[in-house]
């Protein structure tokens, strides 16, 4: 009887077993796929937000505007043809992306651009066959050919740029939600289990072995993890690390050792606030482990920032640093996920830059201008624009090929930068158009600093003997005196002035005064 008995609870103890076991399997594949999930999510979310960039690329500044722009100043019909192109370029990416999965509202925004977008091609193919009958048309007859009311094709760009950004923390949620389900399922499966798996001796080693087997995988995890990762105690002295954090900061596990947090902030950053975040790690994050503690409750909590920390050599590497308390027994422990920044920052740089001249790119000058502005609206400060064109750059481009034309726009660029304050902002407006941005400059400053720049140019030779001369517009935004100016209007006066300069001779500064 009593055999029977044993063998009885035997059974239902591996029974029990193997159901915990084929419930973690269950899980674990749950899991996976829903990782895979999640991968095939980024990469869709990539491709559209690729397709959108491309549609903004061949449609704005670098594409069709820009090509249109040209047409106006040169009226060379090449120009306009180029334009068509990246016109039908640009329809082709909402094309692209319209078959994509997209939702009702991301294509109702899609179809509200494409709509603006045909309305403009339709206008341009109006427009060129006006043209070939009247080509003396003057700007302001193509322009009403050509405009369109584009106000709702721009709402619907930045809806839908919203829209892929949160569609990642939408998703992700869903399937973070999904894991706790499952692991909550695991959790009662076990509770359920737990009273048979006791009564067998089975039960107790395979709990056992199931332990030291998570136990070795968490460390293979962390030995192993893409991040650079750190233990500490809650006084923040160093108690592990892997080996990405020994790659990262290049100091030794000895040396790590004997190291706490604070070591690894340069000195001169103590009273910044990227330094405080290690103070809101002791203040609040720590603080909340020790109250976990103190109630006997096992959780974690977490905190996320970015500042520099100090290699072994005293560089400062950029980071993003992931903090997550957890309990080791009764003891609180911190770990410091370290993300290296570097590359992203210089990615970031780059993404400012323009790639031929090495100066600032358009992007980058228009979220200048905007923050420039409105910091001389808010303090009743000048600012001044300075926009400046090459003289007969077609010219240096059919006479002397391209290289030589990209020599002159890179030349020029030197010039630029070694004659403008450290205050102010030079870059590449488009073409061969440069924008200066002149913070808390008068009249007189700015047409001096746009004269000095002009008979410097005109001084000296470019590439293969080319001599050029620059035709510059300088128009000043003063609050005291037309405050209610835009930024679009202050735009505008210095491509005004631009213009005047060209058509009065070129190589000349000229001054907007109807600013």
């Amino acid at each position: 009887m009593i055999k029977k008995k044993i063998t009885l609870v035997l059974i239902s103890g591996i029974i029990a077993i193997t159901f915990l076991i084929l419930g973690s399997t269950e899980l674990k594949k749950k899991i996976q796929n829903l990782n895979h999930q999640w991968e095939e999510i980024n990469q869709s979310v990539f491709i559209k937000l690729e397709l959108l960039e491309n549609f903004y690329r061949d449609f704005g500044y670098t594409g069709f505007i820009h090509s249109f722009k040209n047409f106006l100043l040169r009226k060379d019909l090449l120009y306009l043809v180029n334009a068509q192109k990246k016109l039908s370029s640009s329809l082709a990416s909402l094309h692209r992306l319209k078959n994509l999965n997209v939702s009702q509202s991301e294509l109702n925004a899609i179809e509200s651009i494409e709509k603006v977008a045909h309305q403009y091609q339709l206008n341009l193919y109006k427009l060129n066959l006006i043209i070939r009958q009247t080509p003396d048309l003057n700007i302001t007859d193509v322009d009403k050919i050509l405009r369109v009311r584009d106000e709702p094709a721009t709402i619907a760009l930045e809806k839908l740029q919203k829209s892929f950004k949160q569609i990642n923390k939408k998703q992700k949620d869903i399937l973070n939600d999904e894991i706790q389900t499952s692991i909550q399922y695991l959790n009662l499966l076990f509770y359920l289990l737990l009273p048979i798996i006791i009564l067998v001796m089975t039960g107790y080693i395979g709990y056992m072995l199931k332990l030291d087997k998570s136990f070795n995988e968490i460390k293979a995890i962390f030995l192993s993890s893409p991040s650079a990762l750190i233990i500490s105690d809650d006084k923040g002295r160093i108690l592990n690390q892997n080996d990405n954090a020994v790659k990262l900061l290049g100091y030794s596990p000895q040396q790590f050792s004997s190291m706490a947090i604070e070591d690894l902030i340069e000195k001169k950053q103590f009273q910044s606030h990227i330094v405080n975040s290690v103070q809101i790690i002791k203040n609040k994050i720590l603080d909340v482990v020790k109250s976990e503690t103190e109630q006997n409750v096992v959780e974690h909590s977490s905190f996320e920032d970015e500042f520099q920390v100090k290699a072994s050599n005293n560089a400062l590497i950029p980071v993003k640093i992931h903090l997550t308390s957890y309990l080791s027994g009764d003891k609180p422990r911190v770990i410091f996920s370290l993300m290296d920044l570097r590359k992203k920052k210089k990615l970031e740089v780059l993404s400012q830059t323009d790639a031929l001249t090495q100066i600032k790119n358009r992007g980058y000058l228009n979220k200048r201008l905007s923050d420039e502005f409105s910091r001389a609206q808010r303090y009743e400060r000048n600012l001044a624009l300075i926009l400046l064109d090459i003289d007969f750059f077609k010219q240096v481009n059919d006479q002397h090929g391209h290289a030589s034309g990209d020599k002159v726009l890179i030349h020029i660029s030197r010039i630029l930068e070694t004659r403008v304050r450290s205050s102010d902002t030079v870059g590449r407006f488009g073409g061969e158009e440069f924008l200066i941005i002149c913070p808390e400059t008068d009249k007189d400053s700015a047409i001096e600093l746009a004269e000095n720049i002009r008979k410097c140019t005109a001084s000296i030779e470019c590439a293969n003997g080319i001599k050029i001369t620059l035709s510059l517009g300088v128009s000043l935004f003063e609050p005291k005196s037309n405050k209610h100016l835009t930024i679009e209007d202050l735009l505008k006066h210095t491509d005004d002035a631009l213009y005047f300069a060209k058509n009065n001779g070129r190589n000349q500064v000229s001054y907007n005064e109807s600013v």
